[in-house]
């Protein structure tokens, strides 16, 4: 069997290098090379009751590389108030979690490695697919350079952005108002939410979250701040079209910052990084879909999926499907078809309920930050009610249902995993 991935992300590397031991797999990819730009810093990866992502990692064998080259184990926790005040630690051991910090270029590279060393896997770099047609056997994809490639199955993993998603559906991608500033830091600042733990911090409007983790052999500190923000204020405040890298924006930043008394090791992380290592980027998703298939097309990881950071699972998620779809296709006698609805029964609604819950927190967390900080004060722990926002709907009151999903939100691995960027 043939088999074309749209798409040479973490998803897409990863279905490759678990299929190129059976099957024949081409992989097409816009980038004309694996550092030909920027992959954002690092991503979380979880293992716990609803993220499998360190299982994925250990069945496309990059996981030792993962833990003893450049992954960082986070050891701790913290919920801040805006001021930076500690309210509630929480150590991961202690809950059960774990969670690794990974370099999500290093670990693309990883992935790339695994498949190169396959003869079966074939990438094929600067081309896209641009759209397929299909018969009842045989999927053909066109490419971005007018030729076309035949095979059994088309699998998108083109991203949040999916061209093969867009001719499927037709739906587009929903923009939530919500900006966020990304960055890292390579000196070491010396605070305690940031000593090889994971801290959050929710304002009025605005959240913050801070890490370090190893990057390029040293340990760095990251930064993301996120908010909401009018088209007006987006407008006004000049940060429309902005490039990074721009001393500007890294200016009106620390600007804003400091007008909102964010307090924690946030304002020394952006004095101290340069302009070249911020950047600007929008919060969007998808509305969720049960069908992520159209004959032999099938959808993974953000083309089916895509979601916002508030539920720390994208990028597990994805790894995620991959595997399942592997296991799926490559179950004895199991045709494609069955295969294809196999993956689907066991992956649409687990991914579906992370996207949902994702854009429910983004709600609650970036709009007034009030009930977050009363809930962490409120519990002893919070560990407290872990399944409870499945089970919120609309006759929950708006006050209560606000409180519990943002305490929801806040447990252990969920708090670590939310700067996966």
């Amino acid at each position: 069997m043939k088999i074309i991935i749209a798409g040479g992300g973490l998803s897409g590397l990863g279905l490759a290098a678990l299929l190129g031991d059976k099957y024949e797999v081409v992989v097409f990819e816009r980038d004309s090379g694996i550092d030909s730009r920027f992959q954002g810093y690092s991503i979380a990866v979880r293992e716990d009751a609803i993220c499998k992502g360190i299982t994925s990692l250990k069945r496309m064998k990059v996981w030792d590389d993962c833990v003893n080259v450049w992954g960082s184990p986070l050891s701790h926790f913290t919920f801040a108030s805006p001021d930076g005040a500690p309210i509630k630690r929480e150590v991961a051991a202690e809950k059960g979690k774990t969670v690794l910090r990974i370099q999500r270029g290093e670990l693309r590279k990883a992935l790339l490695q695994q498949c190169e060393n396959l003869p079966n896997v074939t990438i094929r770099w600067s081309s896209k697919v641009t759209a397929y047609s299909q018969t009842a056997d045989t999927v053909t994809a066109t490419l971005s350079d007018g030729t076309t490639e035949q095979a059994d199955l088309l699998v998108a993993a083109d991203g949040s952005a999916s061209i093969v998603r867009n001719q499927m559906k037709g739906d587009q991608l929903v923009n939530t108002s919500i900006i966020g500033f990304m960055g890292m830091c390579n000196k070491q600042v010396d605070h305690e939410l940031l000593r090889k733990g994971f801290s959050i911090a929710v304002g009025e409007g605005v959240m913050c979250l801070c890490t370090e983790f190893r990057f390029e052999g040293q340990w760095v500190n990251m930064f993301l701040i996120v908010m909401r923000v009018t088209q007006q204020e987006y407008n006004s405040k000049g940060w429309r079209g902005k490039q990074p890298g721009q001393q500007q924006m890294k200016d009106e930043l620390l600007s804003w910052v400091k007008q909102k008394r964010l307090g924690g090791p946030v304002s020394c992380l952006i004095e101290q990084s340069a302009a070249e290592d911020i950047y600007l980027w929008h919060c969007a998703d998808r509305d969720p879909i049960s069908n992520w298939r159209e004959g032999r097309v099938v959808l993974v990881g953000d083309a089916a999926h895509p979601t916002t950071p508030f539920a720390g699972a994208g990028a597990n998620n994805a790894l995620e499907d991959s595997l399942v779809l592997f296991e799926e296709l490559t179950r004895e006698g199991q045709q494609v078809d069955e295969a294809i609805d196999q993956y689907m029964a066991r992956r649409v609604g687990p991914a579906n309920h992370m996207v949902s819950l994702a854009r429910s927190n983004g709600e609650r967390l970036v709009s007034t930050g009030k009930w977050e900080l009363l809930w962490a004060r409120w519990f002893p722990s919070l560990s407290t009610l872990p399944n409870i926002v499945p089970f919120l709907d609309r006759n929950t009151p708006r006050k209560i249902r606000a409180s519990l999903l943002s305490y929801s939100f806040a447990i252990g691995a969920t708090v670590a995993a939310l700067c996966s960027c």
